[in-house]
């Protein structure tokens, strides 16, 4: 019987239990079917997943800058708002960017008062969000608008000599041209005769 305990137990369903192998008191099972211990298992529990995980999901193509984080960092970092500042607003009814300027910053809060909104307040949180540098100001300070005619002029300035340069080439080199053509039309050449009627032939 001891051999017997020893050897490995089959697995044998309930009510089916061999004659010599059952007894008048109630055994307690001690082992387990394979089986059973691989149906016991519990799966593993999902992993949930966070919206906040990874990445905000991109804007279409076809979405304005409004809304992108890029533009608010690179507001944060390079600007400082004051009063008389010169900033770009994304106007949500235009549906574009409106140059206007800052008339009113709150010590406290950061919080500003446009010309293009004079009855709100822009907290910092909608700043980073419809704010950027203004595109129309160059980097030297100076008007835009100004150093836009400047360069055309300078533009035009090169044309008009380049202009003059090329008539005083024109006119140096086409007036003879133009003569001589004129002389061989008044006087033809004389036809020479052909070579068999010079030789006699």
């Amino acid at each position: 019987w001891l051999f017997l305990r020893a050897l490995p137990q089959p697995c044998w369903p309930l009510g089916r239990l061999p004659l010599h192998l059952r007894s008048s008191r109630p055994m307690v099972a001690t082992t387990t079917c394979p089986a059973m211990v691989s149906a016991a298992v519990a799966p593993e529990p999902l992993a949930l997943s966070s919206p906040c995980d990874g990445e905000l999901p991109q804007q279409p193509p076809d979405t304005p800058v409004f809304g992108r984080r890029s533009s608010g960092s690179r507001l944060k970092e390079t600007m400082h708002l004051e009063q008389g500042s010169k900033v770009d607003f994304y106007s949500v009814s235009k549906q574009c960017w409106m140059t206007c300027a800052v008339l009113f910053v709150d010590p406290a809060t950061r919080a500003v008062r446009l010309n293009v909104k004079p009855d709100r307040l822009l907290e910092t949180h909608e700043q980073l969000l419809r704010l950027r540098p203004s595109v129309e100001q160059p980097a030297d300070g100076g008007s835009a608008t100004e150093a836009q005619l400047q360069r055309m002029r300078a533009a035009l300035g090169d044309g008009q000599s380049l202009r003059r340069e090329a008539y005083a080439i024109f006119a140096r080199y086409a007036e003879p041209a133009s003569s001589k053509d004129g002389a061989e039309r008044s006087s033809p050449r004389r036809l020479q005769p052909c070579r068999a009627e010079a030789l006699g032939a």
